[in-house]
């Protein structure tokens, strides 16, 4: 009998009591103590569930979507040297805009060029140079044009 409380010291202790300082009454965004726990809980489970399968799949080194790739071969070059302009030049390795454009007005001026050989004529281009673009070079005869032609 001693330890029970009479309703007038009841309403004392819960008059004086604030809300959200007893444990069992704690709220966090609307729930209890043991709620939020359950909650992050499960929250942190998902954030690891969700990293892991990141890591499984190799997010760090490896794509998550394999793509095979054909080694296909490459497209063979062949450029017309009567017709092609300086830009299709620019192609080759070792071809610049100004050899490129010095080829084209060497064209223009002295009129087409009759095999790869007559490259020659062109300042900057040896005979190195180009039996190294042979086999990416064709020459199609072309008449040259007189000043009368239409």
């Amino acid at each position: 009998m001693g330890s029970e409380t009479s309703p007038s010291q009841q309403n004392s202790t819960n008059l004086n009591a604030q809300p959200g300082n007893s444990e069992t009454t704690a709220r966090y965004c609307g729930m209890t103590h043991g709620d939020a726990l359950v909650v992050f809980g499960l929250a942190l489970l998902l954030l690891g569930l969700a990293g892991g399968r990141f890591v499984w799949h190799g997010v760090w080194g490896n794509p998550l979507v394999h793509v095979e790739t054909l080694q296909g071969e490459p497209i063979p070059l062949k450029i017309d040297i009567n017709s092609a302009n300086w830009i299709e030049f620019l192609q080759l390795d070792g071809i610049g805009e100004t050899l490129a454009r010095r080829i084209v007005a060497d064209r223009d001026e002295r009129g087409p060029f009759q095999s790869v050989d007559d490259l020659v004529r062109v300042r900057g281009l040896g005979e190195k140079m180009i039996e190294r673009f042979r086999p990416y070079l064709t020459c199609e005869p072309r008449p040259k044009s007189s000043v009368n032609d239409p």
